[in-house]
């Protein structure tokens, strides 16, 4: 954008306030210049050149001199007068248009171009435009040119900016307020009967533009090395066919060919080449057409006419008091006679065409465009195999002419660079080669490298020989790769079309042979669908059809369905089952970065309700309805649809989601942990509350199921914990959103990966541009250390481990913190259990905390320093207070497992409701919390399951595990420690007093004497 933006200024300051460059500059201003052209990137001064000639030919077209360099000022809420266009042309020149898109502004960076335009055509070109008033040459209304002091500037000497501009017409004003109109007025007074283009079928408002370039005036070496080798996409928009008819009388059509006669004999004069006509077609309303036998004469019609003023010739269309208005005329022609720039009425009243030669800047006498012709270069592969006419339809295909004499028998290999536009930007290689048995270990040699074969024949022989030879030859040599038919010399069968061939010869031999991907019908001679041949073998290894669609059963895949209800259900943001036209819009958006206008979207809910007339269209397209939409897509040999879409969302060649987008990169440091942030906690959230379809506050299994849709399943790991019962639930047994949110801050505690990839699988989209990745749902506290000194743990996930003896009452302990009854019965705990659940810390803060019970585990789980080191933040240790044989086993743990003292922790006496019993142990609790272990928590915290107090045993839980130097043993000689720092502190401040009192002495003494 500065790039564009610092040229835009040199151009408008160029035509708005032109320095004259044979006026005569001071030294000192010489200089100044000099020095500016060597310090700048982009900014190049521009001067009109020719500027006298460039001015009488915009007074010979009546453009006034004010109104011309009014164009190029700014508006009151614009800085720039100009903006800048990005897809206007191949050839690498920077394009502007004014604000009142009246004039285009175009560079012409290279030397041969303007050059040959200022020295070889430019007084030429004004004589024939001066003379010839209808000319149909593209009217140039400036030359601007780089300053002489620039032309060793960096900006120009590495390409940065170019150094010469043409201003001229632009035969598109008008276009967007005339589309706007058009589109408000087309459902009821519009109509279009062309069959020219998808887009004038779906779109009869749309300004349609062709850029023909007929063969006799084409310079096609030129386009060898600029785009020749592409796809037929981009060469189909580098020259355009216009496969519709002009539809003019014969006065005007007589005018048009003795106009196009005139230009291009001074070009072919100066030998101007590769030029073209710009063709630019736009619909009439219904309104302004007029009826049979009311046509008036040429020239005696205004085809931009005020909508408002009446016009009694016109056809009634149905509720037309307003009439769709006409585009603007443009400002440097008078209306009146129409012409090929303004506008020229069809025959039939349903059109209006404009027209102008353009590009007319490149000679073949010229250098460059000599040695541009040598540029072939070769890459990645393409097979052309078969027994008649490849070498012809690869010479074509190149040409893009039909090379009538004798060529070699196999053609050297031909590269197609990616960055000539060329399907998902892929490079391709072109390998002819020979059906000669002698040739045939060089065959063999070549399919093995290949991606994609293309299979010729031309006559009855050479097709028994695709199913005889071969394709059964192919499969002999071991290669899976899809295989394109080719029916070519089509020219030479004149009795029979294309649909014949396809059923009769192509569909046979596509039904027995599963490796055959499509097939086409050719012709070398005649140019005919040799291009599209090369780009079906392109798009059948970009966008290969095999793993989406079953030919023979005529159904997508399973594995293409399944990632297809996938992304239904990610783009069914409400969760209805359906997709609403909100839904449909932000789903067309997201893969094709185009609006999906109102007709089109009647027109797809037109096509499922036809073809599914049980579905209930008013509330969107069901699930059945998009899987049937894309069935469409992959009948019609549109798959590269469907690929758009599954990459967009993530998915692989071999329907797998990308393993970057599942466990994208995520360090957790040794000590720290890893929670939901911010944007985690709201998207779940949000989808908690999609889901809950019966707006209970819980998710029931059916909703669960329906939530968990688009993943594997329920993870893995809660399915070892016993989801849900390890977290918030209501009477029912259905998960709260409490719970819900409870369970994945556990899940991401404990396992990141598994949060990460259930992230992507249910549809997070970050915000953070930063972080683009499922990686901003997430953050990473600060690591925590093993230390005694005070102060808090910045987390908001604290995990505790509860130890102790059979029968302490650890389970009960685990139901009451999730709210659950107590059980009358004993139930041993085997495997170990864990639970969630939410923590009110005083002030009002919350906090998650998890607890789990080791079970017949807990000698295994001790065992092990390092995980438990890494991972725990307090024990819990609980006996049971009326057991006298309860406590014993502590002892014995911390006796056996000497680095559980590294650990904090605290000590809780359960069943406090039953009778106190006095423990068998060496030491009783309360001595040996209070003494032997020295715990800042003073005796054993005494509670009970049943007690409603029990609650604030969770909060101490919580609060030690934030603040670990609360639960910490104090060692042996920490009073003693105490007492010296207090005598410590005492000694120091009598020091500090005593030395005050001796300097206030000093000071009172020396005022004495």
């Amino acid at each position: 954008m500065v790039r564009a933006d610092v040229i835009a200024r040199s151009i408008t300051k160029a035509v708005v306030a032109s320095e004259d460059p044979s006026a005569r500059r001071s030294r000192l201003r010489r200089l100044q210049r000099s020095f500016e052209a060597l310090f700048t990137i982009y900014h190049v001064r521009l001067y009109q050149y020719a500027a006298e000639l460039f001015q009488r030919l915009r007074r010979e077209w009546n453009i006034d001199a004010s109104s011309y360099t009014d164009s190029f000022q700014p508006s009151h809420d614009q800085w720039n007068a100009l903006k800048a266009k990005s897809d206007m042309g191949y050839s690498g020149s920077t394009f502007f248009t004014t604000l009142d898109d009246k004039y285009i502004v175009k560079s012409v960076p290279r030397h041969f171009e303007h050059s040959f335009f200022r020295d070889d055509l430019l007084v030429l070109y004004v004589e024939h435009l001066s003379k010839n008033t209808s000319s149909l040459l593209i009217r140039i209304m400036d030359f601007l040119a780089a300053d002489s002091a620039y032309k060793f500037s960096p900006a120009i000497l590495f390409g940065f900016a170019p150094s010469h501009h043409i201003v001229m017409e632009n035969l598109l004003v008008g276009q967007e307020e005339g589309e706007q109109n058009g589109q408000k007025y087309h459902r009821d007074s519009w109509r279009v009967d062309s069959t020219n283009g998808q887009e004038a079928e779906d779109k009869p408002w749309k300004w349609q533009t062709w850029d023909l370039k007929p063969t006799s005036y084409f310079f096609p070496e030129r386009d060898i090395a600029q785009g020749k080798l592409t796809s037929q996409a981009t060469k189909s928009r580098l020259a355009d066919e216009f496969n519709d008819k002009l539809y003019l009388t014969k006065e005007q059509a007589e005018i048009f060919e003795s106009e196009l006669a005139k230009d291009t004999e001074l070009l072919q004069r100066v030998n101007a080449v590769d030029y073209s006509l710009f063709l630019v077609r736009i619909p009439v309303p219904t309104a302004e057409r007029k009826s049979p036998g009311q046509e008036e004469e040429v020239g005696q019609e205004d085809p931009f006419a005020d909508p408002n003023e009446s016009d009694p010739s016109a056809t009634a269309g149905p509720d037309l008091a307003t009439t769709a208005p006409t585009p603007a005329v443009p400002p440097f022609t008078p209306p009146s006679p129409p012409s090929w720039r303004t506008g020229i009425r069809s025959a039939d009243g349903r059109f209006i065409y404009r027209a102008s030669i353009l590009d007319f800047f490149w000679s073949k006498d010229k250098l460059q465009p000599k040695v541009m012709t040598r540029l072939v270069d070769l890459w990645n592969k393409i097979d052309v195999e078969g027994d008649k006419g490849p070498m012809s339809i690869t010479t074509s295909s190149i040409k893009d002419t039909f090379v009538s004499s004798k060529i070699q028998a196999v053609l050297p290999q031909i590269t197609i660079p990616p960055t000539l536009g060329t399907p998902d930007n892929v490079t391709t290689v072109i390998v002819d080669t020979s059906a000669l048995p002698l040739e045939r270990p060089v065959l063999a040699k070549e399919i093995r490298k290949s991606n994609v074969i293309l299979l010729v024949y031309s006559d009855h022989y050479s097709y028994e020989r695709v199913a005889l030879f071969w394709l059964p030859y192919f499969r002999s040599l071991g290669v899976n790769v899809p295989v394109i038919l080719c029916a070519n010399k089509s020219d030479l069968v004149q009795s029979t079309t294309s649909k014949q061939v396809v059923e009769e010869e192509m569909l046979p031999v596509m039904s027995e042979w599963k490796e055959i991907d499509s097939c086409i019908r050719t012709s070398a001679r005649e140019h005919h669908n040799v291009n599209e041949a090369f780009f079906l073998c392109q798009k059948a290894v970009t966008c290969p059809i095999a793993p989406l669609f079953d030919v023979k059963e005529s159904q997508l895949k399973p594995g293409c369905a399944e990632a297809l209800k996938r992304i239904f259900y990610l783009c069914d943001k409400d969760k209805d089952g359906y997709l609403n036209d909100q839904e449909l819009r932000g789903f067309q958006m997201r893969c094709f970065e185009k609006e999906l206008h109102d007709d089109d979207l009647q027109y797809i809910k037109d096509t499922v309700e036809t073809m599914m007339p049980d579905d209930d269209m008013s509330r969107g397209i069901s699930p059945d309805g998009f899987l049937l939409l894309n069935r469409l897509y992959a009948e019609k040999g549109r798959h590269e649809t469907i690929w758009i879409i599954l990459r967009m969302f993530q998915y692989t060649d071999s329907l797998s989601l990308q393993e970057s987008f599942l466990h994208p990169k995520f360090n957790v440091p040794e000590f720290a942990s890893a929670e939901l942030g911010p944007a985690g906690y709201r998207f779940f959230v949000d989808l908690f509350l999609t889901s809950d379809r019966d707006g209970d506050s819980v998710l029931n299994e059916k909703e669960l199921s329906t939530l968990f849709a688009p993943t594997p399943g329920i993870p893995h790991r809660w399915l070892e914990d016993g989801f849900p019962a390890c977290t918030v639930r209501n009477e029912a047994g259905h998960v709260t959103l409490q719970g819900w949110l409870a369970q994945w801050s556990m899940t991401t505690f404990m396992s990141p990966k598994t949060t990460l990839e259930y992230l992507a699988y249910l549809g997070f989209e970050s915000t953070d541009r930063s972080d683009p990745s499922t990686t901003a749902a997430l953050k990473v506290t600060k690591a925590r250390k093993r230390r005694r000194k005070a102060g808090r743990v910045q987390r908001n996930v604290i995990y505790a481990q509860i130890l102790g003896a059979a029968h302490a009452g650890k389970s009960s302990l685990l139901d009451v913190f999730l709210g659950r009854p107590l059980s009358q019965q004993y139930h041993p705990t085997i495997q170990p259990r864990v639970v969630v659940n939410t923590v009110e810390l005083p002030g009002g803060k919350q906090c998650y905390l998890i607890l789990k019970e080791l079970g017949e585990s807990e000698a295994a789980v001790l065992e092990n320093k390092t995980m438990l080191l890494d991972q725990c933040d307090l024990l819990v240790y609980c006996y049971d207070s009326s057991d006298p044989d309860s406590f014993d086993h502590i002892i014995e743990l911390k006796k056996k497992h000497a680095h559980l003292e590294d650990m904090p922790s605290m000590y809780v006496a359960l069943k406090a409701d039953l009778d106190r019993a006095t423990q068998r142990s060496e030491v009783q609790p309360d001595t040996y919390v209070m003494d032997v272990q020295r715990m800042p928590q003073g005796p054993p915290v005494h509670t009970s399951a049943a007690w409603p107090t029990i609650q604030e045993l969770f909060v101490a839980i919580a609060e030690a595990g934030l603040e670990p130097n609360t639960a910490f043993p104090k060692p042996i000689g920490d009073e003693n420690d105490g007492k010296l720092l207090q005598y410590g502190l005492a000694f120091g401040a009598f020091v500090c007093a005593t030395a005050g009192a001796v300097v206030i002495w000093k000071r009172a003494t020396g005022d004495h004497g």
